[in-house]
């Protein structure tokens, strides 16, 4: 009895030590992902501007939507005058796509987003989703049956961020069927603007990570679309504020901050998040290998304040493509100086 009494004794012993063990790795795991950020100014320094009165230029657009660019191509998505515009690097036009009107590869509804790859420029109106080839030549249109704010190319097909929904993303296959929603939406509860639905920001990196951008405490977290699972990588603490909800003049509300966006190098990516439009900041991460497995490492963040908006990073040459805060008329080429 005595005998059993010790080995029960050494047993519990080793068993405690190996739970203390445990703890403690998890511990050192916890602070060593621990985000000590190193706090630097930035600024973004204006290299080039195009843009143009004259209606007839290249370089005349109504209102820059957003920017794109791939190895060959620079494309711009012109929302006022219903346009694509391409340029090769050398910023000089190549093709322009479009028009305002109800017939082929004609517009008749705003864009909401628009995006490319080496392969395809894709554009996302209210209820309608085109595809174009790298060149612009016009390969398909889907009708979609539900309101959509922007449009990322997966493997498995297209992935949705969808409007006033409980539900943030809807994924459909290359022909425009439905295969599933997921991920629900974080809902924002105020006595002023009643229940109303926070759509996360998101991301997909080439690599093909899907990073889910909340808007609200800054946190990152990483979709994977196979399951609608998702991991934290990065729970941001900044003093910047998260998304608020405020009440318009017409009695419905609108949200004010919050927003954020990411883009990368070949070796980083730039979380961009935003306390108002005239104040933004920067986090700067090292592209690991596998986020899967290394999650993200923080190598510097920094504030800037100027109207610069970005828009894409060209890979080509290390600058940000973009618009003024105040000016979406033109097309501004910028490069990131730490100081």
């Amino acid at each position: 009895m005595h005998q059993k009494f010790l080995n029960f004794c050494v047993v519990f012993k080793q068993v405690i030590l190996v739970s203390l063990a445990i703890i403690f790795s998890l511990s050192c795991n916890n602070r060593s992902s621990e985000i000590k950020a190193i706090e630097k100014k930035f600024d973004f320094v204006v290299e080039k501007r195009f843009s143009s009165e004259d209606a007839e230029s290249p370089y005349f657009f109504g209102s820059i939507l957003n920017v794109c660019t791939n190895t060959q191509y620079i494309y711009v998505a012109d929302w006022k005058n219903y346009c694509i515009k391409i340029f090769d690097k050398t910023f000089k036009i190549v093709k322009t796509i479009g028009k305002l009107g109800s017939g082929p590869i004609e517009f008749s509804q705003i864009f909401t987003d628009f995006t490319c790859d080496e392969k395809h420029i894709y554009l996302l109106t209210i209820t309608r989703f085109y595809i174009f080839s790298e060149k612009g030549d016009f390969q398909k249109e889907i009708l979609l049956k539900f309101q959509s704010r922007n449009l990322y190319p997966v493997k498995e097909g297209f992935l949705f961020k969808k409007n006033f929904s409980d539900t943030a993303f809807k994924l459909l296959d290359n022909e425009g069927h439905d295969l599933k929603t997921f991920f629900p939406n974080k809902v924002l509860n105020t006595k002023e603007c009643g229940k109303i639905y926070v759509s996360p920001e998101a991301y997909l990196s080439s690599d093909g990570f899907f990073f889910v951008l909340d808007s609200t405490r800054y946190n990152i977290e990483l979709l994977d679309i196979s399951t609608g699972k998702t991991a934290g990588l990065i729970s941001r603490d900044c003093d910047f504020w998260g998304m608020e909800c405020r009440k318009t003049i017409d009695g419905g509300a609108d949200f004010i901050g919050g927003y954020s966006q990411m883009m990368e190098s070949r070796d980083s990516f730039y979380y961009i998040y935003y306390k108002s439009e005239k104040k933004m900041k920067i986090d700067i991460f090292k592209k690991p290998k596998s986020t899967m497995n290394k999650g993200l490492t923080l190598d510097f963040t920094g504030k800037y304040s100027g109207k610069f908006i970005p828009s894409c990073l060209d890979n080509r040459n290390n600058k940000f493509l973009g618009t003024f805060r105040d000016d979406s008329q033109s097309l501004v080429v910028c490069k990131l100086e730490v100081k």
